[in-house]
């Protein structure tokens, strides 16, 4: 996730440079952190902020235990204070315990250019030893009054955990945007290989991850995850290439969750995040609610 030219004025190659590059510059000039490719900024969550990852898909804070049934999770996230710059969004998932899917969309910019995302997920149940998964992406760039810049990818991952003497060794690896079509080219998206290894104790997880880009940029962070009780979650990360800190903390009442997240970067800028969610309703083991 290191810094490198927001590729728009590519992806709108023959239109007036002007038109694109002026509100780009006063949105990101105070904030060069956010000066990323195009639909580099995944989520902006709560869970990402907390794990320093917002060009990924973080764990959840309570997800230690695999759930079935219906969930829904909503988030808005402001982008270094820039008044109308933020990133939202929504996704649905069905849990059968063998299988999951997950539907999200989220959008991110200023009034008149704007990312959009749409995600279908299909994955196995989290609760075997070896669980895959595959990825479709839909990724549209809007700028207004002009025709819209659109691309398709695909991608795959696999998640494994295994006892560890008195923890729990979990690791997950991503092939991320192997497959591009449609207008990739114009919007420079890159394959990558997000991965991260992660220990889990009874009431903390500390996990080691990294995001290696196709063009050899890599972004490693480190992540703690402390349980206070069953009701809360608190999550810090550390990021390097740009230096970066996260803070995030999570409330569950029954079904209802309610988190907060701080992203600090190198340059001064910062990102904050509210998210709610309603968690599936039935839990593996033992099938409480």
């Amino acid at each position: 996730m290191s810094p490198r030219p927001m590729p728009v004025p590519a992806a709108f190659a023959g239109l007036d440079a002007l038109r694109i590059l002026v509100p780009l510059l006063v949105s990101l000039a105070a904030t060069p952190s956010m000066a990323l490719g195009a639909f580099e900024l995944r989520d902006a969550s709560p869970v990402a902020l907390g794990s320093v990852s917002m060009d990924r898909e973080a764990r959840g804070f309570f997800d230690e235990v695999p759930r079935r049934g219906f969930g829904f999770v909503a988030s808005h996230a402001s982008l270094h204070g820039v008044e109308g710059l933020a990133s939202e969004q929504a996704r649905a998932s069905l849990d059968s315990g063998a299988l999951g899917i997950d539907l999200a969309h989220a959008q991110t910019g200023a009034p008149g250019l704007r990312e959009h995302a749409t995600r279908l997920t299909l994955r196995e149940g989290a609760a075997r030893l070896v669980s895959l998964s595959a990825r479709a992406e839909r990724l549209v760039l809007t700028l207004e009054g002009e025709p819209r810049v659109e691309a398709w990818t695909l991608g795959a991952g696999a998640r494994g955990h295994a006892p560890l003497g008195s923890v729990r060794l979990e690791v997950e690896v991503s092939a991320d945007r192997v497959w591009r079509g449609g207008d990739a080219e114009r919007l420079a998206l890159a394959p990558a290989v997000p991965w991260s290894v992660g220990l889990r104790a009874q009431a903390a997880r500390l996990e080691v991850a990294d995001h290696w880009e196709g063009d050899g940029r890599t972004s490693p962070r480190l992540v703690l995850d402390v349980r206070a009780g069953r009701l809360l979650a608190l999550r810090f990360g550390r990021g390097e290439r740009p230096g970066r800190t996260g803070a995030a903390a999570a409330v569950r009442v029954r079904r209802l969750e309610v988190a907060v997240g701080r992203w600090d970067d190198e340059y001064g800028g910062s990102v904050s995040s509210l998210s709610l969610r309603l968690v599936p309703g039935i839990a593996e083991s033992g099938g409480k609610r």
